[in-house]
């Protein structure tokens, strides 16, 4: 009979073990799905904004090829502005002035003699003096 006993309590022992393991299973799988499913919401969210970031990227792509086709003509623009103003710059008679006294500042000359030959106010020709040496 105390076989019967020991076989019987080695059985219920057995028992109780399998089912605390089968508990403790039950936990670690109610803990992996919960984490599975935080783990799918987050790839959810992941993919939305990825998806949000690949549209403004197509955004920012295309004003930037708006914008090259705005900038692309700018310095043959420029450069016609320049050659424009060089030309109106050489035809104006008090330009011709200034740059007769810039020489002339350059050359050393004094401030009264360029005035004279430049029909230019002194103060005018020391600043320009100033600049020029």
């Amino acid at each position: 009979m105390t076989q019967m006993i020991s076989v019987g309590a080695l059985i219920a022992t057995a028992l109780f073990v399998f089912i605390a393991m089968i508990v403790g299973l039950n936990k670690k799988l109610k803990r992996i799905t919960t984490e599975q499913t935080s783990a799918a919401q987050l790839i959810a969210k992941n993919k939305m904004a990825y998806q949000i970031l690949l549209s403004r990227l197509d955004e920012a792509e295309a004003s930037i090829h708006t914008l090259h086709k705005i900038i692309q003509p700018l310095p043959e623009q420029i450069n016609q502005l320049e050659g424009t103003l060089r030309e109106q710059l050489s035809q104006d008679p008090q330009v011709k002035l200034y740059q007769k006294a810039a020489a002339m500042a350059k050359q050393g000359v004094g401030a009264e003699e360029i005035a004279q030959a430049c029909d230019l106010p002194v103060a005018e020709v020391s600043v320009l003096i100033s600049l020029h040496t």
